[in-house]
């Protein structure tokens, strides 16, 4: 746990949480909109599921990784 904690912090900045936000954002708006419109009704829950996903998931990791110093 130490090891996953210490990789967080050390590379886990700002631009990796904009990369996860415009990946997450990619998936929500544009790739969830071409799955419904070619009705894929799976690929266009999963895509918007994902991208929450991403959202939490990169707010979560960023904030271990300003306020968590190991």
């Amino acid at each position: 746990m130490n090891t996953i904690m210490k990789f967080i912090t050390n590379y886990f900045n700002l631009t990796v949480l904009s990369l996860f936000l415009i990946a997450s954002f990619f998936l929500i708006l544009l790739d969830s909109k071409e799955y419904k419109k070619e009705g894929l009704k799976t690929e266009y829950t999963f895509s918007k599921r994902v991208g929450y996903i991403y959202i939490i998931g990169g707010f979560a990791m960023y904030i271990l990784a300003t306020y968590i110093k190991t």
